[in-house]
């Protein structure tokens, strides 16, 4: 009995993965370093004060949220393309995933950054403001520079990544 995922078998794709680090093992790298990225993203989005957001953290972090969960997917599906050796997937991954992922951690930690730059300005006893604030961007703002590293290095591999399985 083989687990099956969207037809093929979950070994098949964990098989891929598996070619494609020994195939293309500098693109494993980067998707390491993009999960490292992303945990880092997860630290930051975990300091992120509720004050910031009137008590509501759910509701405000949720784009920082869906940005490293889409550059995951996307660093996942960049993997089992290279593995599975899927020219196709690679052109689709290359184009509108890569770019959006890209751009939402790009615009995440922007907004991030605007939402607590108040808040990273007001520390002392007075106000008895801790620095997680500035805890929170520092991690994320460190993470999202992690995972566009990988994502830009997948936007200038993926075509001679193609060139080669031709």
């Amino acid at each position: 009995y083989q687990r099956r995922v969207r037809g093929r078998p979950l070994v098949a794709k964990m098989d891929a993965i598996a070619h494609a680090i020994s195939d293309d093992p500098k693109t494993g790298g980067m998707f390491c370093l993009s999960l490292i990225g992303n945990v880092l993203c997860w630290v930051g989005i975990a300091y992120t004060p509720s004050r910031i957001f009137f008590e509501e953290k759910s509701s405000g972090v949720s784009l920082p949220i869906f940005a490293t969960i889409t550059s995951l997917v996307v660093g996942l599906v960049v993997l089992t393309a290279s593995g599975s050796r899927s020219r196709f997937m690679l052109k689709y991954v290359q184009g509108a995933p890569n770019g959006m992922a890209m751009c939402l951690m790009m615009f995440s930690a922007y907004c991030l950054n605007i939402w607590t730059i108040e808040h990273r300005q007001d520390k002392g006893f007075a106000t008895g403001i801790l620095d997680d604030s500035n805890t929170a961007f520092s991690c994320y703002l460190a993470g999202a520079i992690c995972s566009m590293a990988a994502h830009l290095y997948y936007h200038n591999r993926i075509p001679s990544r193609i060139a080669e399985l031709k």
